[in-house]
């Protein structure tokens, strides 16, 4: 079982993000701006935990350059979604109405820290996979990795027929 202190500052890296980015959502009036972080998050935890640990083993390395790849992937699919669209994406415009009076309060536990904790708890597969004390890469880590690979491919031609 990998340290606390690896599995416990990715969630409170998860939570200074998010909130960092939770004021700027308010003064634009755009809760979108909890996505540029969705995807990124992840990759951001990842590298956390492994340098607090100090040592990763070579399964911690495949999962951190899959789950990169998979972030910078879909965190530019969002991001650029987004810019293009140039308004708050739908879903939050919604929440906004539902949750007035106060949403810019609400929308910080119920939209920023709810996000920061599922990311976090998502995280913590890859997390401890690469902390493992057997971190070798055997047939299944590599089949794992091969799913993960055609995976991101597909999802990389789906975003691009939408």
């Amino acid at each position: 079982m990998p340290d606390q202190s690896a599995l416990l500052m990715p969630l409170a890296t998860a939570l200074v993000a998010f909130g960092l980015l939770w004021p700027l959502s308010v003064v634009r009036r755009d809760a979108s701006l909890v996505d540029f972080l969705w995807a990124p998050g992840f990759l951001l935890q990842i590298a956390v935990a492994y340098g607090v640990a100090g040592e990763v083993s070579e399964r911690g390395w495949l999962l951190a350059a899959l789950v990169g790849v998979w972030s910078v992937r879909l965190g530019t699919v969002m991001i650029a979604r987004r810019l293009r669209e140039g308004h708050e994406d739908p879903r939050y415009t919604a929440l906004r109405a539902a949750w007035e009076p106060n949403f810019w309060w609400k929308s910080l536990f119920l939209v920023f820290v709810m996000q920061a904790i599922v990311q976090w708890v998502i995280a913590l597969g890859p997390i401890t996979g690469g902390l493992a004390a057997d971190g070798a890469i055997g047939g299944l880590a590599a089949i794992g990795a091969l799913v993960a690979i055609v995976g991101i491919g597909i999802e990389t031609v789906a975003d691009a027929q939408l």
